[in-house]
């Protein structure tokens, strides 16, 4: 995660790294659940915490995986020394995991964390290395730096390129992201191209992440009004989605919601309710409260509302938008607005006060 001004922090795929390059999509496998380690030894220790990280963060329990990352840092910085490339792994995939829980900020600080090390250590892996710069340009496009983030990206499709072959999955994650900078700048003709790219990538590597790259693609077509097409690929994308991970999965939340939209630009309403609050009941179930996701599905059933001529009902859902953009703020008071410093996202808040002042 998608994608109105405000970016929905799934949009961007984001990498944990364990050993092997793996998405938290519940596309690899963990081995089973083992107990836990016999206390001192220090390499079972790591392996058992990595697992069980990166576990609970597939399934959504993000607290949870963060936490056992934590441990994971502990026992590592017992077992190498400073700045071991080891320690800048479990770095990256707590970044991730912040990043999933739109602590974005946070989440920059253990990536660069991470590519102080990687910096070190030159002859180190190139396709973590390259999957760190990508999680940070991630950020940066997420902060609208979208020279930075490109820059970043450049970087990192040059370390995949050492080995294509081996790195189509990741080339077609960078394109992917690529075509999403593009229509955070409105070139969504550039935007369709590289999605188009990344898919070319895809079919020929791992199609597992297909489905997401699909959603991009329909969501830039419908930005070009281009409503036959984006229906063709929200529907294909949801499908695969379905079949992938199972129909509550929260992988699709965003895809849900996209497809709502379609259907508000449409003017069928009915449809883009039902749509926005599958995508909502999804997101709450699988990531709390207070998420930049679940803000934007009380966004648009606000702009629904209002669409309809039902003001007060879409200041509600407006003021509900607010409180889930802040773990600070939970006045319901319709005049009340939460202080910017406070928010996941900034311009999130803008948009949403846009609408509410409209």
């Amino acid at each position: 995660m998608y994608y109105l001004g405000n970016m929905a922090f799934y949009r961007l795929f984001i990498i944990l790294i364990t050993g092997i390059f793996l998405l938290p999509q519940g596309l690899y496998a963990i081995p089973p659940a083992k107990q836990n380690p016999v206390p001192g030894d220090l390499r079972d220790s790591i392996q058992w915490y990595k697992n069980e990280g990166i576990r609970h963060a597939q399934g959504g329990k993000l607290e949870n995986a963060k936490n056992l990352f934590l441990k994971e840092l502990t026992y590592k910085e017992k077992a190498y020394p400073d700045k071991h490339p080891k320690i800048a792994n479990t770095y990256t995939n707590l970044g991730v995991v912040n990043k999933m829980q739109g602590k974005f900020e946070k989440a920059l600080q253990y990536y660069q964390k991470a590519d102080n090390i990687y910096s070190e250590n030159p002859d180190f892996n190139p396709k973590k290395v390259g999957t760190n710069l990508q999680n940070m340009a991630n950020i940066y496009a997420l902060y609208q730096d979208y020279e930075k983030a490109e820059s970043y990206y450049n970087r990192a499709i040059k370390l995949f390129k050492k080995d294509p072959a081996s790195n189509l999955e990741r080339l077609g994650m960078v394109y992917n992201n690529l075509g999403i900078l593009y229509k955070e700048k409105d070139d969504h003709h550039k935007a369709i191209n590289f999605y188009k790219k990344s898919i070319r990538l895809k079919k020929r590597g791992d199609p597992g992440t297909l489905y997401v790259t699909q959603g991009n693609l329909a969501n830039s077509y419908r930005l070009i009004k281009n409503y036959k097409k984006a229906e063709e690929h929200f529907s294909r994308t949801i499908n695969q989605g379905i079949q992938q991970f199972g129909k509550s999965s929260y992988l699709l939340n965003h895809h849900y919601l996209n497809y709502g939209i379609l259907k508000l630009d449409q003017k069928e309403y009915d449809r883009a309710k039902e749509l926005i609050k599958k995508s909502l009941n999804i997101t709450v179930n699988n990531l709390g409260k207070t998420n930049s996701e679940i803000s934007r599905c009380y966004e648009h059933l606000g702009l629904l509302c209002r669409l309809r001529g039902n003001y007060t009902q879409a200041l509600q859902y407006y003021q509900r938008a607010l409180i889930s953009l802040s773990d600070h703020f939970n006045d319901s008071t319709i005049q009340a607005n939460p202080e910017a410093e406070n928010v996941l996202s900034k311009s999130q808040l803008v948009n949403i006060l846009k609408r509410k002042a409209k």
